[in-house]
Formats: C-alpha cells, sequence, structure tokens
C-alpha cells in the first residue's frame, strides 16, 4: 500500500472514530436535555396541527388558509393571552429540532413591511448580522402585487403571495461555514380580533450547497466577513469535511403592538445541519442564530438615523447598474485594508483566506451581486452611525 493509500485510509479511520464519538457526545447531551425539556412546555396538538397546515402550504396552493384552521395558532401567538412568558416548544419535525421565541422590534408594522418586503432592497442592507446576499427569483408574486405595507393601511382581508428567495448567510461562529440555498416563502398579511398579522412562512427548497470557508473579521457586531469559496470550515476538527444545511423552516409572525407604534415578533423556527448525514444541530445553536439575526436586524430597523426605504432601493439599483470595474474601485480601501487586518489574524493569515486577500484583491475576487452586498452593508453603516471597517472612512459611492 503507498503513501497516499496509507493516508487516505487512516483519514477515513479518524473520521470515522470523529463521527463515532461525537454521535456518542450528541446522544449523550440530547439525554440530558430531554430530562430538562420535561419540564417545559410542548405546543398543543391543536397548535402543532396549525403549523403543520402552514408549512405544507407554502408550496401547495389547493390548502385551504383561513382565520379558522389557524385559530389555536394565532391565540397562542396574537391572543390576549400571550406573554414573553409563554414560550411553548414546538414538536420535532422533518426539518429538525424546533425553538420558539418572542420579542418586540421598535416600528410600526407598515414601516417594518415598507422596508423588509421590497424586492429591490437588498437582506443585506436589513440582516447584517446574517445575511450575506439574497434575492426574490423570478415568478415570485411580490413582484406582482401591490406593496405589502400599502395593503396594510386599509386591511379587511387576508392577502397570500407565495415566491422562493435565493440566500447566502454569513459564516457561523463555531465552523467557519457558510452555505447557500432556496426558500419557498408563503407569505399571509390578514387582520384577527382587531389587529393586523402578518405571517411568513419558509420552508428550505432542498439541501444547501457545500459549506463554504468564511471569517468573522474582529468582532460580530461590526458585521463584517471574508468569504473564500473554498470548501471546508475554518473549526480544525471539521476543516475538510463536507458540511450541509440539510433542512430548514420557519413561521414567523409580525403583528400591532398595543400602542401600533411597535410590532410584536413570534418565530417558530426548525433546522438540521451537519455532514454524512448526520444533524448536529441543538436547540442552543437555533435560539443563538436566531437572537444574533435579530440584535442586527433591530440595530438597523430602529434606527433613527435610517434613510427612507426609498433611498435604500435605489442606492441598491445603482450598484446593480456599476460597471465592474466600478464596483472593484469603490472597495479597493476596503480590500486593502482587509489585508492589512488579515496579518493579525490567525485564520485570515491561512492560505485559502490569503489567496483571495492578497495584494488587495478582495473586490475582485467576488461576483457583482457578491460586491454590491459588501457596498450596501459599508452604505448602512455609515448611514446609522456605525463605524466601518476599522481605519476606512466612508467608502466610495455610486454616482448619479
Amino acid at each position: 500500500m503507498n503513501t497516499g493509500q496509507n493516508f487516505r485510509r487512516c483519514r477515513f479511520l479518524c473520521s470515522a472514530f470523529f463521527v463515532l464519538l461525537l454521535s456518542c457526545c450528541i446522544v449523550t447531551v440530547q439525554h440530558a436535555a430531554a430530562k430538562t425539556d420535561d419540564q417545559t412546555p410542548r405546543t398543543s396538538q391543536e397548535v402543532n396541527s396549525a403549523l403543520d397546515t402552514l408549512l405544507a402550504a407554502v408550496t401547495d396552493k389547493t390548502i385551504p388558509l383561513t382565520a379558522e384552521n389557524l385559530e389555536p395558532l394565532l391565540e397562542l401567538v396574537v391572543g390576549k393571552n400571550a406573554t414573553p412568558d409563554s414560550l411553548p416548544q414546538p414538536s420535532k419535525n422533518e426539518a429538525g429540532s424546533g425553538i420558539f421565541l418572542r420579542d418586540t422590534i421598535n416600528v410600526p408594522l407598515t414601516t417594518f413591511l415598507e422596508y423588509c418586503y421590497d424586492p429591490a432592497i437588498s437582506p443585506a442592507a436589513l440582516f447584517p448580522a446574517s445575511v450575506r446576499l439574497g434575492h426574490w427569483k423570478p415568478g415570485s408574486d411580490i413582484f406582482a402585487a401591490a406593496p405589502l405595507w400599502k395593503q396594510a393601511e386599509n386591511l379587511n382581508d387576508m392577502h397570500i403571495l407565495r415566491g422562493t428567495e435565493y440566500e447566502e448567510i454569513t459564516p457561523d461562529h463555531f465552523s467557519g461555514c457558510y452555505y447557500g440555498y432556496d426558500l419557498h416563502r408563503l407569505l399571509i398579511l390578514m387582520p384577527w380580533n382587531g389587529k393586523r398579522v402578518f405571517i411568513s412562512v419558509s420552508r428550505q427548497a432542498g439541501p444547501s450547497g457545500v459549506g463554504l470557508k468564511g471569517a468573522i473579521v474582529g468582532d460580530d457586531s461590526d458585521w463584517e466577513y471574508v468569504y473564500t469559496g473554498v470548501e471546508g470550515g475554518t473549526a480544525r476538527a471539521i476543516g475538510w469535511m463536507d458540511t450541509y444545511m440539510y433542512d430548514s423552516a420557519s413561521v414567523t409572525f409580525f403583528f400591532d403592538d398595543e400602542t401600533a407604534s411597535r410590532t410584536r415578533y413570534a418565530m417558530f423556527k426548525w433546522l438540521k445541519a451537519g455532514w454524512a448525514g448526520l444533524n448536529v444541530v441543538k436547540k442552543s445553536h437555533i435560539q443563538s442564530g436566531t437572537e444574533r439575526f435579530l440584535k442586527g436586524f433591530k440595530a438597523v430597523i430602529e434606527s433613527p438615523r435610517l434613510p427612507p426605504a426609498g433611498e435604500i432601493a435605489t442606492y441598491a439599483e445603482k450598484l446593480k447598474m456599476q460597471p465592474e470595474e466600478e464596483q472593484i474601485a469603490s472597495l479597493a480601501r476596503y480590500s486593502a485594508r482587509l489585508e492589512e487586518i488579515s496579518a493579525e489574524d490567525s485564520i485570515l493569515k491561512r492560505d485559502d483566506f490569503q489567496q483571495v486577500l492578497r495584494n488587495g484583491g478582495y473586490g475582485a475576487s467576488l461576483t457583482a451581486e457578491q460586491r454590491a452586498g459588501v457596498l450596501v452593508k459599508q452604505y448602512i453603516k455609515h448611514q446609522i452611525g456605525k463605524s466601518p471597517l476599522a481605519g476606512l472612512e466612508q467608502h466610495t459611492q455610486p454616482e448619479g
């Protein structure tokens, strides 16, 4: 047996042993967690049935959607007895283990809809800690429908939209992996018991692309990341593994607060991810990821300095029209600064990252959509008074 065969055999045996060891640890943790979960109230059969109805209706237009068949779920989430402490845990489903959480967003529902459901506004601008880029795919209802925030102004009937989004997330804290995938989405805007209720239901269309190596630059609250396009992760134990997001689903509610100047938020979320068909996601991972998403989103949407939605959309459209050489030039100082930072960062020093950072070449390593995602995030940071990447002034904006 030659040296290469010996190496591959050793690597395979080490991999198998590591997966077996990790599986044992997961079983132990899940067994311990099960004891704790016995103390946690579970969603009722009626609520689970309503959740199943929504998840199935994402792609099945024949399933009837009415306030009546969603009543148990609406009572739990929106009803007068719903409190910050009422957090029953959803049942596990084919999309994995799930969580339920609540929060409040300090803007009116119409403001939330105007920013978050304008297909011209990049998700990178609004969800800077969790989304690298995203867009609605052609044929989605949102392109032809009246703006949701206008529909919410005089809401008397249920409005239903469906579509598909492509989404790419920021690197994970532990593994350094980032993933791209399609999400089927169902949007419902409806009146219920004197409140306006918006429900966003998502279901991953299939397994994500393989996990790619990325890194958080500095503190995660700075919203700066480097993406290599290279398969694998940065955590040494799994750096060579092919990881995937196998499945995910969410049912998220946004509805009027009693004051109507704030929006109440409640989310059910399920996730299944790992390698070799093994799901290694725990509820604590989903919880921390959702909190990361919310923290970044609220910092943007609640900022008193946030530009009008129309201005952000106009800026994003200008970026799409900007020639490649101008986009790269706009990122020249940003790319040079990343290269400087990499000299002192243990992960960014690695060869996979140096391949895209060396000679200030980061901007040129990206696609037009990826460059636009970086530029719009820098624009938003500047507008809301958040410091750009250390050592940089405001980046160059497209003219016109």
